[in-house]
């Protein structure tokens, strides 16, 4: 009998390259739009064999009801998306794909914190204005001078500080489990939190979202931060609490923001954010390149064809939980065999 995969949210209209992947272990592809809700959803999952999806929530729910299941793979790196705790407790792999974007999202944070500090936003909207002035800007630092602040030591973290040292940026860091020989390797000081905040000139995010680092950056932190300083968020939305971040822009409690992901996306165009000058907003997109869109569709459909093949995925964030379930399912059932036999 042949698989069926269920791909949702995905931004490819084309499914060839997932086609012709799939073909391999005899699997047909299933398109669904990000626009479905659950119930959608859970009237395909029931004779899915494996999932991919992008944007989408990944619930309790579905899950009970994808009996045949035995993968569901992130279209990224983030799995908060995923209910991974019911899945580990179905015997199912969630996989992702970690690395396929650290240039394309160094590059994107670099660049949204250039045009912060030099206010290209703020100057490209006066002159198609006729305002050809510099008044009332703010004031402006050579790069030279400031400090910029990573929140996490990972591979992106550590791209970006080798982009914004190559700038002229002095390099900080906070991550409890960056390693000085590590950072110092990369040219960077490792720092506490607190110091983080309080030295900061550009401070970007590069740590996942989960119960320690959600609303990590509150009305708390912000009064922490350098009144000069500029906040840059490519990691999750969530990380940042919206209201704390909107009150203290509008106090002038930080310079402004740069914005790949919020806490509700897409954004309203009515939001506060919208209205700040001095915050620059995109639509999740700091991972995109045509060479990135590319490999991630590739490296997504092979982890379900390692799965339907028989083997783990290469990228698993629960192999070892589900191993555990499996073989305690596999136990099981060889009690249920021999439990016939004596009774035979």
């Amino acid at each position: 009998m042949s698989s069926r995969v269920v791909i949702v949210d995905t931004f490819a209209g084309d499914m060839g390259l997932e086609e012709r992947a799939l073909a391999q272990v005899q699997a047909s592809v299933a398109m669904l739009s990000h626009c479905a809700d659950e119930q959608e959803m859970m009237s395909q999952l029931v004779d899915a064999d494996a999932l991919i999806v992008d944007l989408g929530t990944v619930t309790r729910a579905m899950l009970d009801v994808a009996r045949r299941c035995k993968v569901v793979v992130e279209l990224g790196v983030g799995v908060d998306n995923i209910d991974v705790g019911t899945a580990t407790e179905k015997g199912i792999y969630v996989a992702n794909v970690p690395d396929y974007c650290v240039e394309e999202v160094a590059d994107h944070t670099v660049a949204m914190a250039l045009a912060l500090v030099r206010n290209l936003v703020i100057l490209d909207r006066r002159v198609r204005q006729g305002n050809w002035s510099a008044q009332n800007l703010g004031p402006v630092y050579r790069i030279s001078r400031q400090t910029y602040g990573l929140l996490g030591l990972g591979r992106i973290a550590k791209c970006v500080a080798r982009k914004t040292r190559a700038l002229g940026f002095d390099v900080i860091a906070a991550d409890p489990f960056a390693h000085p020989d590590d950072a110092a390797s990369s040219g960077v000081k490792l720092v506490s939190l607190d110091s983080l905040m309080e030295e900061s000139d550009v401070l970007s995010l590069h740590v996942p979202l989960n119960s320690e680092t959600y609303h990590l950056f509150d009305t708390r932190a912000f009064r922490r931060m350098r009144q000069n300083a500029y906040l840059v968020n490519v990691s999750r939305g969530g990380i940042v609490e919206t209201d704390g971040l909107v009150a203290a822009l509008r106090a002038g409690t930080i310079a402004g923001a740069g914005l790949d992901v919020f806490e509700d996306e897409p954004l309203n165009p009515s939001h506060p954010l919208c209205q700040f000058d001095n915050v620059i907003l995109s639509p999740h997109m700091a991972y995109y390149s045509e060479s990135s869109k590319t490999e991630l569709r590739e490296r997504a459909v092979r982890e379900v064809v390692r799965v339907l093949s028989g083997l783990e995925p290469s990228s698993c964030v629960n192999c070892e939980g589900v191993n555990k379930v499996r073989n305690r399912s596999l136990r099981s059932e060889d009690e249920r065999d021999s439990d016939e036999i004596r009774r035979i």
